[in-house]
């Protein structure tokens, strides 16, 4: 009888284990959630704050992506953007008017627009190209490669973006071309900052980019406030939560459509 007892105490401590490990699930999930969707980026976030915000944009655990360079540059450049207000999202799928999607690595909606941003982790000793090349060179220690221009492939990424907004928020009218390389500012020669097809369009080191970041915003910042085109938090927030809702976390069979359009390119 008495081993009975303890089988059955047992058995109200285990279920009470799992209700009570389930509940805790349920209770993060709803607060990262409300957080996220219901507030703008806290600029002093937490390290914690940061990776939780990351997993709940594209679904990745910060385990599955430190040993992976390109993932964890990724990243890096998440935190970075993150801790300047706004709102951020990554890995999102946009849909385009021929019906497929196109990949883009990070957005940032802030009150002086849309930042699309294309993150590339190369090991080049040096690089060179710019917004007229259609292919960039890169110098290693023992050959030379040359890849597609990403100054190119990011715009393509801008104006899906934008043509995505456009019937729901005809309202946004600046929108900018970021890409972000893992290599020193000396290394990349390219024209920075320029504008073409329409565009403001950047290139930037990882070191460059908080500081020209913060800059850029304020310099664009007073200049739409005499325009009157400075977007607001509550539009930042309904932007947000659009896009979220509509291009993260795609499911896997989407993601595989998107990844044979473009090896078949």
């Amino acid at each position: 009888m008495k081993d009975k007892y303890l089988i059955i105490i047992s058995i109200i401590i285990s279920i009470t284990y799992v209700y009570f490990i389930e509940s805790s699930k349920k209770d993060k999930l709803k607060r990262i959630i409300e957080s996220n969707s219901k507030g703008l980026n806290d600029k002093n976030a937490s390290v914690l704050k940061i990776l939780e915000s990351y997993e709940y944009e594209c679904g990745k655990k910060y385990k599955s992506i430190k040993h992976d360079k390109g993932q964890l540059f990724e990243y890096n450049i998440f935190e970075i953007i993150y801790r300047l207000g706004g709102k951020v999202l990554t890995d999102l799928y946009v849909r385009k008017e021929n019906n497929q999607d196109t990949q883009i690595d990070i957005v940032f909606i802030h009150n002086t627009g849309i930042y699309v941003f294309e993150v590339k982790n190369l090991s080049a000793k040096l690089i060179k190209g710019d917004d007229e090349d259609e292919r960039w060179i890169l110098y290693y220690r023992e050959n030379v490669k040359n890849i597609y221009s990403p100054l190119k492939q990011n715009i393509n990424h801008v104006k899906a973006i934008k043509n995505f907004l456009s019937d729901k928020y005809d309202f946004i009218q600046n929108y900018y071309s970021i890409v972000v390389m893992n290599t020193q500012k000396n290394k990349i020669k390219v024209n920075y900052e320029i504008e073409a097809d329409g565009f403001r369009q950047m290139v930037l080191s990882k070191a460059q980019l908080k500081e020209h970041m913060e800059n850029f915003t304020k310099e664009i910042e007073c200049e739409l406030v005499l325009k009157d085109k400075l977007l607001s938090d509550e539009e930042i927030l309904e932007v947000y939560n659009y896009l979220h809702d509509e291009c993260s976390n795609v499911d896997e069979d989407r993601k595989n459509r998107h990844l044979k359009a473009v090896k078949s390119i």
